[in-house]
């Protein structure tokens, strides 16, 4: 897989969620039709065949590139005041003060 930056990684995986809903719109559309019996029925052009492998293909590269940030975010360490922490620990001390940050806020305002 070719190097990228986080934020490039994050451009691609809505790029493929895009393409993914896209083909989960088609499968949806294609799987029924409604006909009347005294005219001939008009077929939705679906493939259940081409759109599962294709799912299939665009789940595989977003499992791919989800796992590669995970293991960037934990393999990577960065300076935070004194200390040193992972990717992955920054974000989660993050989203602990976020949520510290909101009741604190909520206090204030009372």
């Amino acid at each position: 897989m070719a190097k990228m930056t986080s934020a490039f990684a994050n451009k691609v995986l809505r790029r493929l969620n895009d393409e993914k809903d896209f083909y989960l719109s088609k499968e949806q559309e294609g799987q029924v039709y409604v006909a009347s019996l005294d005219e001939e029925p008009v077929i939705p052009d679906y493939d259940y065949s081409e759109v599962s492998t294709k799912i299939a293909e665009i789940d595989e590269k977003i499992v791919k590139i989800k796992h590669a940030i995970n293991v960037t975010n934990v393999s990577s360490t960065v300076r935070v005041g004194n200390a040193d922490m992972t990717i992955d620990s920054v974000l989660v001390k993050m989203a602990q003060l976020n949520k510290r940050k909101s009741i604190l806020d909520g206090m204030c305002k009372r």
